[in-house]
């Protein structure tokens, strides 16, 4: 008996392997997010700092630098408002030290991140692909080693990919 492909994808697989591959790769891949988060202390850009964490550190905290490109309306507020409504959080709760919510707002980077995997499934299912295939290549985004380093970074790219991957599974 032959399964046919249903008309519309479904958002998640139904066949249990293409759901351990699909689930399993999004754990593994967020275990791996977290390990690099709690181990790699260093930055690749100053944009990292001086792009997301300053201005949002400044409206949490009341002080930190803002850029010129914010004050003269060069840049978007959306990758500092998002980094502060972490950095928020962690003052409601009294999680105020840089060494905790630094780490909060990169697990939250990181944990986003995984939203273009699902992304990924999704779109492979909407051009045809069966669950079990869709499920490998939402794992090979999830577990790929360029996505798994930048992905705990508060930089605008990271944040947009999920976006982007989500628009164009969802417009085609």
């Amino acid at each position: 008996m032959a399964s046919e492909a249903p008309s519309s994808p479904r958002w998640l697989p139904a066949e249990p392997a293409a759901r351990a591959v699909l689930f399993g790769s999004l754990l593994l891949g967020f275990v791996l997010r977290a390990h690099i988060v709690f181990t790699d202390d260093g930055i690749n850009w100053p944009d990292e700092i001086y792009q997301s964490f300053e201005p949002a550190h400044r409206l949490v905290f009341g002080h930190g630098l803002v850029a010129w490109e914010f004050l003269e309306g060069a840049r978007t507020w959306a990758v500092p408002g998002f980094v502060a409504v972490w950095l928020a959080l962690c003052k409601l709760v009294g999680a105020d030290s840089p060494t905790t919510y630094i780490p909060v707002v990169k697990l939250g980077c990181g944990g986003l991140s995984l939203i273009a995997a699902l992304g990924v499934y999704r779109r492979a299912r909407t051009l045809g692909a069966r669950e079990l295939e869709s499920s490998v290549a939402a794992a090979t985004w999830s577990l790929c080693v360029l996505a798994l380093y930048f992905s705990a970074r508060a930089m605008r790219e990271n944040l947009a990919a999920g976006l982007v991957v989500w628009g164009v599974a969802l417009a085609l």
